[in-house]
């Protein structure tokens, strides 16, 4: 088995627990959404009343406790309306608890059966040796809408898949003027820059002319500041390759009041036309400290590839590493990265949680069993908390019983992380 979807886990749990009921409705209800039909229905008046209707299929997909229920004719009424009419050959679900617990239970047996379950992972976007930059692309967002170590003014921003180029995502600006920028007040390493003559290389993507463009910003200790601004992207619904060029302010020892105080580097959309922005690059001698990919817990291997623009990875030359800690981050210390080239990473790290029905995960059998057993597990849990001491205590040793099966089973995977390289120095 193999990319089994969040709704079959579902499925498997419900099976588990004894109490996987799935039904498909009859004919439709009523235009309002205030009840369901389905004539096969064995339950009697209010047999179902305050358990959990999901629909599943069909153009209105909801989750609803449930008010009351009428046999024979399968009429299932909700506290809250449905939303819209549900149509006939509708399939659902019936629960007797809130079935986004075990949304929740499922992730968290994700995160609890790691390091157990890992994902390989290959990043071949994020590093390029010598790169100022703390990543090349703009593909990790902490938050909604602002790319990791940037700044936003004005601008809409979001991970966008409509073009991307070298990441799963890339950046989109749009809705309004405005800028993107990264700071050295929010990634310190560009003072390095100081007095050195720089290059911002970025990729960007527009379909009209004059919306598009890159700058360089800094500000001296004065309050002098100086914006320099590349040439505007051609348009023509296509990838361009921008650069912009620069001699910062120097930083001297004492300090003086022309030294450097902020550098920032960004993008600019000056109409509201949309604009998406991939990997940048700004080149710097001398570095051998990499931030480690945020999708990455531990490193297997790291190699210098080919050319950083090239889309395709090629070449690979085995480097010397070590991950380190820096102050709560993890790094790479690579000493031999070519500058200019790709750097990818090999490692692994834990599943992405779950949230849509065709969400999958790639697990083997006994992976699934052990997912399975430990969802089980924290949904005992869950139910131990409110209950009398009696049940509690049943609960806990029923939640012990399935995480020890669970354990037992994640012995066997497949799945289980590669043995740990280590130090490669």
């Amino acid at each position: 088995m193999s990319n089994v979807t969040l709704a079959t886990i579902r499925e498997y749990v419900g099976h588990e627990l004894g109490m996987w009921r799935e039904h498909t409705t009859s004919a439709a209800g009523d235009a309002g959404g205030t009840y369901l039909t389905c004539a096969t229905l064995p339950y009697l008046d209010r047999a179902l009343a305050d358990q959990f209707i999901k629909t599943t299929s069909g153009s209105t997909l909801v989750e609803r406790k449930i008010q009351s229920n009428i046999y024979p004719a399968g009429m299932i009424h909700p506290y809250v309306v449905f939303g819209a009419q549900i149509a006939t050959a509708v399939t659902f679900e019936l629960w007797s608890f809130d079935p986004t617990m075990i949304t929740q239970a499922i992730n968290n047996a994700i995160r609890d059966l790691y390091p157990e379950y890992s994902k390989i992972i290959y990043d071949n976007w994020s590093l390029i040796g010598g790169n100022a930059l703390p990543t090349a692309c703009l593909d990790q967002w902490a938050a909604t809408a602002t790319p990791d170590w940037h700044t936003v003014v004005t601008a809409t921003c979001a991970a966008g898949t409509t073009y991307i180029k070298h990441a799963a995502t890339s950046l989109t600006m749009g809705t309004a003027a405005g800028t993107c920028y990264i700071s050295s007040a929010d990634w310190p390493d560009l003072f390095q820059l100081a007095g050195k003559s720089v290059d911002f290389y970025r990729l960007g993507w527009a379909d009209t002319a004059s919306n598009a463009r890159l700058f360089v910003y800094d500000i001296t200790i004065a309050a002098v500041a100086t914006t320099t601004n590349d040439t505007y992207h051609a348009g023509g619904s296509n990838w361009e390759l921008l650069k912009i060029s620069r001699t910062l302010p120097k930083v001297t020892k004492p300090s003086a009041t022309t030294d450097l105080a902020e550098v920032r580097f960004g993008m600019q959309t000056s109409t509201t036309d949309t604009a998406y922005w991939d990997k940048g690059y700004v080149p710097i001698t001398g570095k051998t400290l990499y931030l480690l990919p945020d999708t990455i817990d531990q490193v297997l291997q790291v190699y210098t590839c080919n050319s950083w623009e090239q889309l395709y990875t090629t070449d690979h030359r085995r480097c010397e590493w070590e991950q380190r800690n820096v102050e709560g981050r993890q790094y790479l210390l690579i000493k031999n990265a070519l500058d200019g080239y790709k750097i990818e990473v090999v490692g692994y790290g834990p599943y992405t949680k779950l949230s849509a029905e065709t969400d999958t995960i790639d697990l083997d059998d006994d992976s699934v069993r052990a997912l399975v057993k430990m969802t089980v597990a924290n949904l005992f849990k869950q139910a131990a908390n409110p209950l009398g001491a009696k049940d509690s205590v049943e609960a806990e040793a029923q939640a012990d019983r399935f995480e020890n099966e669970a354990r037992v089973l994640a012995t066997r995977s497949d799945k289980r992380p590669p043995r740990h390289l280590g130090k490669n120095m």
